[in-house]
């Protein structure tokens, strides 16, 4: 047998088996029982093995969890929302397609034009001004209301 042992590891690579049964098969004899120690190294080999095999599949999973938050991310960035993940202050107009569900009205509101809710919202102050002063000029005589010079209000 020659002295140089690149021949064992290259075969004991190739077939898959230890170095000491290449051996013991080459001499002829039966392999030994391994030892305690030898057979507590080849545990901590598999276990060692395993191991590997386990964090290369977590960091596996990893990858992709971050894969998909990043997806998840970019997705919510598209619909508008801020990195904290708030709405922006200026809603987006409803539409089908964007994936939000809103009720009747809010559709409907949605597909009036922008300044309907102005308008709205004009009148209602308008008409909520005009029963206050009403009111006010119920409660004081009406001819000095009317008959006061610098009330600009009224002409409005």
């Amino acid at each position: 047998m020659p002295t140089d042992i690149t021949w064992l590891v290259h075969e004991g690579v190739a077939s898959g088996r230890t170095a000491r049964e290449i051996i013991m098969e080459r001499v002829g004899e039966q392999p030994v029982p391994l030892t305690e120690r030898e057979k507590f190294l080849c545990k901590m080999q598999e276990r060692r093995a395993k191991q590997q095999e386990r964090e290369k599949v977590m960091e596996h999973v990893w990858e992709q969890r971050h894969k998909a938050e990043a997806r998840q991310t970019q997705h919510r960035r598209s619909l508008g929302e801020s990195k904290s993940g708030q709405k922006p202050a200026q809603p987006k107009r409803w539409s089908p397609h964007d994936g939000t569900r809103r009720t009747y009205q809010q559709a409907l509101d949605a597909s009036k034009p922008l300044h309907w809710n102005w308008v709205e919202k004009a009148k209602k102050f308008v008409n909520k001004r005009a029963s206050t002063q009403s009111d006010d000029a119920q409660e004081t005589t009406p001819s000095a209301t009317d008959s006061s010079p610098g009330n600009s209000e009224d002409r409005d």
